[in-house]
Formats: C-alpha cells, sequence, structure tokens
C-alpha cells in the first residue's frame, strides 16, 4: 500500500485495513487547546503489527492514519 506521511489515500487499502484489522484501543497523550497535556483513549484497528486510525478526507474517500 502507498504512503503519503504515514497516511494510507488509496481508498481500498483502507478498506482492507478496516475489514480485515483488529479492533483495538490505546492511549495517547496530547496538548489541549491552552497546551497542557491530556490522555486521549483512541479506538483503531491494528493490521500488520501497526496500528491505524480510520477516517474520511473532505470529500469523503476513506485514509488510513498510521499511529
Amino acid at each position: 500500500m502507498t504512503k503519503i506521511f504515514g497516511i494510507i489515500t488509496w481508498e481500498n487499502g483502507a478498506k482492507e485495513i478496516y475489514n480485515n484489522g483488529k479492533d483495538i484501543t490505546w492511549e495517547e497523550t496530547r496538548a489541549d487547546r491552552d497546551g497542557w497535556p491530556m490522555k486521549v483513549t483512541v479506538n483503531g484497528k491494528e493490521y500488520e503489527g501497526k496500528r491505524y486510525i480510520i477516517r474520511t478526507d473532505r470529500d469523503g474517500w476513506w485514509e488510513a492514519v498510521e499511529r
């Protein structure tokens, strides 16, 4: 699958991860709007040993973001 900056923009590749990946949940530390760290629970998929978040772009095409 082709990746651009860790994002699989090929819709069939993202659907493959969505259909064949394992559902997982993990915690990430992100900054809130004031810059303070906060813990966030992320729901995603694990596929071939990598974690992905499945989302759509502004035009409605599926993409998978590698974490």
